[in-house]
């Protein structure tokens, strides 16, 4: 891929020197992560001791829980207890409905329990997952460390002029805005 990136750079260097812009970049980034829940095992005996069926959802950063009664008691302490769960969201008090609403996780269909992991974790099923994934595609949570890969290259990106383009830009989101400040474009 590589290789077919710097061929293409050397065309448009050659066909339109100094106006072109080739940005690489991804639909969705991939947070960092180090250190896996196995969410399933506190989820099995939480359902073992209740005599309860628990469905769930993970889904990286993010733990979705159809828990009721003691069940839900049970399992909300187990999660808010555990290494690397930074928060547990119930939906009963004012302040549960409050954070479900900040995060967009406020509809119908959504599980009364929430788990939300620490920066550097993931939810996992099994401990044989974390040897191949190290990253997840984020959390609910706001304040995240999303990272989505950005790649500019091209004649007004050269010379450490990459910062101060990004700086200029209306938004790193805004891809189209992005290319036209990288070329100048009012």
């Amino acid at each position: 891929m590589s290789r077919g990136l710097e061929d293409l750079a050397a065309k448009l260097d050659a066909t339109r020197a100094g106006n072109w812009c080739m940005i690489v970049t991804a639909d969705h980034g991939m947070t960092r992560v180090d250190k896996g829940i196995t969410a399933l095992d506190l989820i099995d005996e939480v359902a073992e001791s209740t005599g309860t069926e628990i469905p769930v959802t993970l889904d990286g950063g993010v733990l979705y829980v159809w828990a009721e009664g003691e069940a839900a008691s049970e399992l909300a302490k187990a999660l808010a207890d555990a290494e690397g769960v930074a928060e547990v969201i119930g939906q009963d008090s004012p302040e549960a409905q409050a954070r479900r609403a900040e995060l967009h996780t406020r509809h119908p269909r959504t599980p009364p329990l929430i788990a939300v992991t620490a920066s550097g974790y993931m939810f996992i099923e099994s401990p044989l997952f974390m040897d191949y994934t190290r990253g997840s595609h984020g959390t609910a949570d706001l304040d995240t460390d999303l990272l989505v890969p950005l790649v500019v290259y091209g004649p007004r990106a050269r010379d450490g002029n990459a910062e101060q383009l990004f700086d200029a830009a209306r938004s790193l989101t805004d891809i189209y805005g992005l290319v036209m400040t990288i070329l100048g474009i009012e």
